[in-house]
Formats: structure tokens, C-alpha cells, sequence
């Protein structure tokens, strides 16, 4: 028997982990410093300390560090756009810079291990919704909504199919 859950993208798996309450307590407070989800904050901790035991093949340890880089990458790019003014379509905006900057395009398929376009890839839907999270964290924002509904909009010919506009959080949502 599994001592995890595979999701149905089938690029991820579901783990739980029982943390003691104050370890709980300080990875909440440094995910928020960081401006990123709890989830994704211990994510990226695990990732790292695999990477430096060196327990992964080249290709995998390839993969998770060009998914790490492009994370890193989108958290500045929303931090740029959004330096002077707040602008709702912030998540569309890091997508098209990085399909337009040679390098970060490159770094983006190593770590979806594809070209961008496929829209049946896993493991680039679980990295797109992550990068989505990363930059509403970055940059404190909510989604818009439109009668208590959360607003998406579909688009042709990116990275992504669609996002959702956001606007500024009246405090940190991390």
C-alpha cells in the first residue's frame, strides 16, 4: 500500500505531513516573508534539500531546478510589473515575458519538459497553476470578481489558456 495519493494530473503527489505545531507555526511566518503559499514554501524547501543530496538522476535534478529558476524568475517579473502601479492582468503579463525573454522561455521548457504549446502536458498545468499562486502571493493580490464569482479569462496562443485578473488584497493572503 502507498503512503501517498497520486493526483489525477498525475504529476504530483498528495502527502500528509504532521508537523510539529511550532515548526507549523515558523514555516507559515517564512512562507509569508517570502511572499509565497505555506504549501509552496515547504515544497521548495524539500525540492532543495533533495537537489543538495544529490538523491535525484541528472534529468530529474535538471527539471526541478529549471522549475525552481522559473519560479524565481516569475516572482521578480510580478514584483517589476507591479512596482509602480497595481495592474490586474499581472499573472498574463509574467507569462508573456517569459515566452518573450530567449533564456526564461528556455528555462520554462526544461521545466515543463516541452515546448509550451502542448495543452495535455501535467506537468505544465501543475507548474502553471503553481506560478499563478507565486504571483497573487507576490504581489498581495485577490482574484476579481464578478457577483460573488471569480472572473477568468481565456486566452489564445500563450503559455496558459486562461487567468484570472486580480486585484490588490486589502492585507497579505500568503
Amino acid at each position: 500500500m502507498l503512503d501517498h495519493e497520486r493526483t489525477k494530473d498525475l504529476d504530483t503527489v498528495k502527502r500528509t505531513l504532521r508537523n510539529p505545531i511550532a515548526v507549523d507555526a515558523a514555516l507559515i511566518t517564512l512562507a509569508r516573508e517570502e511572499g509565497v503559499d505555506p504549501s509552496e514554501y515547504t515544497t521548495e524547501i524539500l525540492s532543495r534539500h533533495v537537489l543538495q543530496c544529490g538523491a535525484l538522476d541528472k534529468i530529474d535534478a535538471k527539471q526541478i531546478r529549471a522549475e525552481m529558476a522559473i519560479k524565481q524568475s516569475a516572482r521578480a517579473l510580478a514584483k517589476s510589473i507591479c512596482a509602480r502601479k497595481f495592474d490586474s492582468h499581472v499573472t498574463l503579463k509574467v507569462f508573456q515575458n517569459i515566452r518573450s525573454d530567449a533564456t526564461l522561455y528556455e528555462t520554462y521548457k526544461s521545466a515543463i519538459g516541452a515546448d509550451g504549446l502542448d495543452r495535455r502536458n501535467p506537468t505544465q498545468a501543475r507548474i502553471n497553476r503553481s506560478l499563478g499562486g507565486i504571483i497573487k502571493a507576490t504581489v498581495n493580490g485577490q482574484p476579481r470578481t464578478e457577483v460573488g464569482n471569480k472572473l477568468s479569462i481565456a486566452v489564445q496562443g500563450e503559455l496558459i489558456r486562461t487567468y484570472t485578473p486580480l486585484e490588490k488584497a486589502a492585507r497579505n493572503t500568503a
